[in-house]
């Protein structure tokens, strides 16, 4: 259950608010010297191992952002504006309001989220480089752009998957990072 400490009044109306949550409630209206002794007290509240908890919501972030379930073991870095995500010591992607994978997390979740193509990727994909595509992409979603099943770039889809098939012209993949 989710606690609330707190250092205000026994009459303040915060508190009125709060007793009506289904929260447990810790709060003192005494010194902070007080307000320490409760937060030591209840150390084991927090003291849980963050880590595991933000991998897995970032593997649950992989998992519905590529529409496949994934495991996949890895690590993070805190930076000041994102967060890096590591596989194997090696840099797989960023977050950053969403998760962006570069070309070695790609090559990880390359089944996932991809479109085939049968040329060098020199810049965006137009309709007619398409050899074939995931049917499930939707405009805006971070794709996987294969060749001879390795992943050689990254990019954001413009449109989804079933219009790719059947475009005769236009951009479909805007690139952001190639391989």
């Amino acid at each position: 259950n989710p606690i609330v400490i707190a250092h205000f009044g026994e009459n303040s109306p915060y508190l009125k608010a709060l007793e009506k949550l289904p929260f447990e409630i810790l709060y003192t209206k005494g010194s902070l010297e007080e307000l320490k002794n409760i937060l030591e007290a209840n150390r084991i509240f927090w003291d849980k191992e963050p880590l595991n908890e933000y991998k897995i919501k970032a593997q649950k972030m992989f998992s519905f952002q590529f529409k496949k379930e994934f495991d996949l073991p890895f690590d993070y870095q805190e930076r000041r504006k994102s967060t890096d995500l590591l596989f194997n010591k090696k840099n797989i992607g960023i977050f950053q309001n969403k998760i962006k994978v570069n070309v070695k997390g790609g090559e990880l979740i390359k089944d996932s989220l991809w479109v085939n193509i049968d040329f060098d990727l020199r810049g965006d994909i137009f309709s007619k480089g398409i050899v074939s595509c995931s049917s499930n992409i939707r405009p805006g979603d971070d794709v996987i752009v294969q060749k001879n099943n390795k992943c050689i770039g990254v990019g954001e889809a413009i449109v989804s998957g079933e219009v790719m098939k059947n475009l005769n012209r236009g951009k479909v993949v805007k690139i952001r990072m190639r391989g």
